[in-house]
């Protein structure tokens, strides 16, 4: 009877344990993967599922030669990671590589292209 009971008291409070925290997923991004805009961006915005840690998370951008932008320094505010763009981007097609590390330990990396096009 002890053994049933402290199984059944065991197992409520597995199914009570509250879910596992997951990697931080990209919700989001301004200017949006894919997209083709009309003017440069002053900013490329990553929104999270979840908080990040900006001393471990970092952005690039590159053009379609392979050639790095300069941009600002990149900072957090709430879930999002955001590096301003220093200098107007002549048209043409940039890659974004982003890599995160969220508050709870998890790394997650990935990267989408916009383009540039008045």
């Amino acid at each position: 009877m002890r053994y049933a009971l402290s199984l059944g008291l065991g197992l409520a409070l597995l199914g009570s344990a509250p879910p596992a925290l997951a990697h931080a997923e990209l919700l989001r991004a301004i200017p949006q993967p894919g997209s083709a805009i009309p003017t440069s961006p002053s900013e490329v915005r990553l929104q999270f599922s979840e908080g990040i840690e900006g001393r471990f998370s970092g952005v690039e951008v590159a053009g379609s030669n392979g050639k790095r932008i300069a941009t600002g320094r990149a900072h957090i505010q709430g879930t999002a990671l955001v590096v301003p763009i220093t200098a107007p981007l002549p048209p043409g097609v940039y890659r974004v590589n982003w890599h995160v590390l969220s508050v709870d330990s998890h790394k997650t990396q990935g990267s989408f292209t916009f383009e540039v096009r008045p």
